[in-house]
């Protein structure tokens, strides 16, 4: 059975933004955009799980390759996904699609989803649309 391709987490369950443990999960550049924002908990939050959601889309059988990864932010406000060194290579190889993601963050919490345009999401079932008469 395949698993949708999204992660979501409570800020609070992640290490507090001073812990150094944000310069493995998250690029300098993430960091310095993100960290001194208001809120900056959850932008930074939906970014790791960004990460988690575009492994799972990918297939990608190790662990998630923190620093392969990076979010950027199209002058539209989408994020756009870039994809370096081992990660980069094993998608280019597999064939697969440039993938896509979707952030959200409120209240103290954070998800993210990603998708391979082009190709169902795997475990996504969206029920059948019934038409009634009135």
């Amino acid at each position: 059975m395949h698993r949708l391709p999204l992660a979501v987490a409570p800020v609070a369950a992640l290490p507090a933004l001073t812990d150094p443990i944000w310069t493995r999960l998250l690029s300098a550049p993430e960091l310095v955009r993100y960290g001194s924002r208001r809120r900056a908990g959850e932008h930074l939050t939906a970014r790791a799980m960004a990460r988690l959601a575009l492994a799972s889309a990918l297939g990608w059988p190790g662990d998630v390759p923190w620093q392969e990864v990076a979010i950027h932010k199209e002058s539209s406000g989408r994020p756009s996904v870039v994809l370096s060194g081992r990660l980069a290579q094993w998608r280019r190889e597999a064939g697969l699609p440039r993938p896509a993601v979707s952030l959200s963050h409120a209240a103290g919490h954070a998800v993210a989803l990603a998708w391979l345009p082009g190709q169902p999401i795997p475990g996504l079932r969206i029920p059948e649309l019934v038409r009634t008469e009135r």
